[in-house]
């Protein structure tokens, strides 16, 4: 076995085998995140979160807590987030925090819980499909977390096939508000991050309907709970979908929407907007912009995978890593890639 007895943390060990490489990691890091004073705000920010003393527990504590327990502390590391390190912090400060996604950082600060799609895909839609009325009225009470948000589409009988989706938005003159409805079983909205139990809104994707014509899918602020009680609201359905094989802290949920009615004003109308007589304006060259949330959020997710397959391995990988290229393969065993690493979440 290799003798570690003189470097029993391995902090030698991962500085000699980074000496190695090939490349120079730092300018490496630098390309992947968007520049030296990214890289240089987000170390800075990070290495201050990871010194909390509630943020600082560590990964491998983690695995022996329930599922419930798990749920509870990433809810209490990412309120301290926003408490203690973010409270009274300008603009700039909170973009870096959201832009360089440091809630979904390894570690101390993996997966963000019921917080994940509030700062992932809640804010960013309203910012992308709102009007800068709508971004004054609801940004502030988001990046306050007056109001916690998600962003429920895929539904129980179609995840991102849009033309398939089910849940309806039929536009009432006489209310001025529209009035969502869940048509079928199929139509629950099933899996969104942060529904089961911590939103009180959300982004609705529903098809809709002005004077019997169908528009299209379009996006819908809707309050689903009590800011008071936290209770669902009048016609809204709505739960935790259990235990699955990842994502333990993530409270994934099921929507359903009974005739629930939603003011006018609460359609995001950057692209598309519907008129006090019921009129429709497409605002867009590309009808297609009012799905433009999700085509970012896929570009964005490619951007933590490849920091996944970059990310300086642990201590103890380096130590196996050394110890197998200095001895050979183990017995058996064609693979050099570290144990912890292996069948990884996305």
């Amino acid at each position: 076995p290799l003798d570690m007895s003189a470097d029993p943390d391995g902090v030698a060990s991962l500085r000699a085998e980074r000496a190695r490489a090939s490349f120079n990691s730092d300018e490496l890091e630098a390309e992947l995140r968007g520049g030296a004073d990214a890289v240089a705000s987000r170390r800075a920010l990070l290495t201050q979160l990871q010194a909390d003393p509630v943020l600082g527990a560590g990964r491998l504590d983690d695995a022996f807590l329930s599922r419930e327990q798990k749920f509870e502390v990433r809810l209490e590391r990412a309120a301290r987030v926003r408490a203690v390190h973010l409270r009274g912090a300008d603009a700039s400060r909170l973009r870096t925090y959201d832009s360089l996604r440091l809630h979904r950082e390894g570690g101390v600060l993996e997966k963000a819980g019921g917080f994940a799609l509030h700062i992932g895909m809640f804010m960013p839609t309203i910012e992308l499909l709102g009007t800068e009325e709508q971004a004054r009225e609801w940004l502030p009470l988001a990046r306050t977390c007056a109001i916690l948000g998600t962003y429920a589409q895929s539904e129980l009988g179609h995840g991102t096939n849009l033309a398939r989706l089910e849940t309806t938005a039929t536009f009432d003159p006489a209310s001025d508000a529209f009035v969502l409805h869940s048509p079928t079983v199929t139509s629950t909205k099933w899996w969104p991050g942060g529904l089961g139990k911590t939103s009180t809104h959300a982004v609705v994707m529903a098809n809709l309907q002005l004077g019997g014509q169908w528009r299209g899918q379009h996006a819908f602020l809707v309050q689903l709970r009590d800011l008071r009680t936290h209770a669902p609201l009048t016609g809204v359905e709505l739960g935790d979908i259990g235990p699955k094989m990842g994502y333990a802290s993530v409270d994934n949920g099921f929507l359903r929407l009974t005739h629930v009615r939603v003011p006018r004003a609460q359609l995001l109308q950057r692209h598309a907007r519907v008129g006090r007589d019921g009129s429709y304006t497409l605002l867009s060259s590309e009808p297609k912009a009012v799905y433009g949330t999700m085509l970012v959020i896929r570009t964005w997710w490619t951007k933590p995978a490849s920091h996944c397959s970059t990310q300086p391995p642990s201590p103890r990988d380096t130590r196996r890593s050394g110890g197998r290229a200095a001895q050979g393969p183990s017995s058996g065993s064609c693979s050099t890639t570290p144990r912890s690493r292996r069948g990884s979440s996305p």
